[in-house]
């Protein structure tokens, strides 16, 4: 069965799950593996604590460090923010003909910027959004301080919040399939946060030490293999994919980064249960983050059978930023929640068109 990343997320609470002793068995075994690989030739040119920059380029040429070259990469540089939920940001990449990265240089731009979230180690138990915010703050910093944000599922709100809290870095933003105002349209992911006692949540980070071990949530719930028509439906094909395709898809469904305690909390509660970021009342790096604030560009991208983020989640950032509509993209695909990032009509149709939108070659369309 395929199960998009926060649906899995949030797959112990919609499950409800109970804290019997053979479960808080299961959370304790596992073995280490290593992370799904990006298909693209890539440079890792920065490591900090809650991420890695990964820099994609036609046929790239060498870079010394984050800073790019202008005269060689006109324009502000775009960079792609992942969601930090449970599955690895190779889903931006993750094979030839299934990858926004691919298509985004496939359509003229000349490099792009990855933002890796790490799994997190014991160390990293402490880590919040704002540990976050602040390692985003220095990636951009390292970019030459302002760049496109594409920020993609639970990067698109990170990416929205560091939008609001540092406005004059950020020269354009794209949200696809990234939930935002979780009051204005109903999910059973919603539904299911907030029906579940904040003690559940402590529990669950403190069986792991103080972070959420995912990779441990799938195994004990026996996450099963993407069977065809669910590996058809999610890559757009239109017959078996290839072995090789199949296999890399497997991997990276089957693979998990575990959480930081504090940001997995802090998720649920500021998010999930309080609606903090769209009701104004969110605080990004000790201020509040006013989307009012965020008056740049804005693409925004839905699923219309998205049941993870629905449109109505998405979409309600036209009224909640201060951009103005002449400055927007709005698109829907028609297809739900992982297809928006893997399918070939998803990458063909909307993603070619964010390209342009990016380079200054597309206007708005409602």
């Amino acid at each position: 069965m395929a199960v998009d990343p926060l649906q899995a997320w949030m797959l112990p609470l919609t499950a409800g799950w109970r804290a019997s002793e053979a479960w808080w068995g299961v959370l304790g075994q596992g073995e280490a593996r290593e992370p799904p690989a990006f298909a693209t030739d890539n440079e890792i040119v920065l490591d900090l604590p809650t991420l890695r920059l990964r820099r994609f380029a036609r046929g790239m040429p060498a870079a010394r460090g984050g800073r790019r070259a202008r005269a060689e990469a006109p324009g502000p540089p775009v960079l792609i923010v992942g969601p930090y939920a449970l599955h690895h940001a190779s889903i931006v990449d993750l094979a030839p003909g299934h990858s926004i990265v691919e298509r985004l240089l496939a359509e003229g731009l000349p490099e792009v910027w990855v933002a890796e979230w790490r799994s997190a180690t014991p160390a990293m138990a402490g880590f919040g959004i704002d540990s976050c915010l602040a390692d985003l703050l220095v990636v951009v910093d390292d970019l030459g301080g302002r760049a496109a944000l594409v920020g993609i599922c639970q990067g698109g709100w990170l990416s929205l919040a560091f939008a609001a809290r540092f406005a004059a870095k950020v020269a354009s933003l794209v949200l696809a399939g990234a939930p935002v105002d979780y009051d204005a349209a109903p999910s059973f992911l919603v539904e299911a946060a907030r029906a579940t006692p904040p003690a559940v949540v402590d529990a669950l980070v403190a069986a792991g030490g103080g972070r959420a071990l995912s990779h441990h949530l799938l195994a004990s719930w026996g996450i099963a293999a993407l069977d065809e028509a669910g590996m058809k439906a999610i890559l757009q094909s239109r017959g078996s994919p290839p072995a090789a395709l199949a296999d890399r898809l497997q991997a990276w469904n089957g693979w998990a980064v575990d959480l930081p305690g504090r940001y997995f909390t802090e998720v649920f509660e500021k998010l999930f249960r309080g609606n903090a970021l769209a009701t104004g009342h969110f605080t990004a790096l000790g201020r509040t983050a006013d989307l009012r604030a965020v008056l740049g560009p804005v693409c925004l991208l839905a699923g219309r059978r998205d049941a993870i983020a629905p449109p109505g989640q998405v979409l309600a950032v036209r009224h909640l930023v201060g951009t103005p509509a002449h400055d927007m993209l709005v698109l829907q695909a028609d297809c739900d929640h992982l297809p928006l990032f893997l399918g070939r009509d998803s990458l063909a149709g909307a993603w070619a068109r964010i390209a342009r939108w990016l380079q200054g070659h597309e206007g708005p369309h409602a």
